[in-house]
């Protein structure tokens, strides 16, 4: 029988990663809750290929916005 290839996690998902880990979340906790294995999730959070600046300015972005609607800081613009 052959292996299988699984796909890989798409930029949108690794993003996701990215978030959920900037936010607090441990790599087992963000593959339970995005399906993907925690092993995946940890290799992607530690390779260099999907950091882009761009990338990791949107994911700062939103983890400050994040933390600041949770805090109950007033983000009206």
């Amino acid at each position: 029988m052959t292996k299988r290839k699984k796909r890989k996690p798409n930029y949108d998902e690794v993003m996701e990663f990215h978030f959920l880990s900037g936010i607090g979340m441990t790599p087992n906790a963000i593959g339970v809750r995005t399906g993907w294995d925690p092993h995946t999730v940890r290799k992607y959070l530690r390779s260099g290929e999907y950091t882009t600046p761009t990338m990791k300015r949107i994911i700062k972005k939103a983890v400050k916005a994040y933390r600041d609607k949770s805090s109950g800081a007033c983000v009206c613009e």
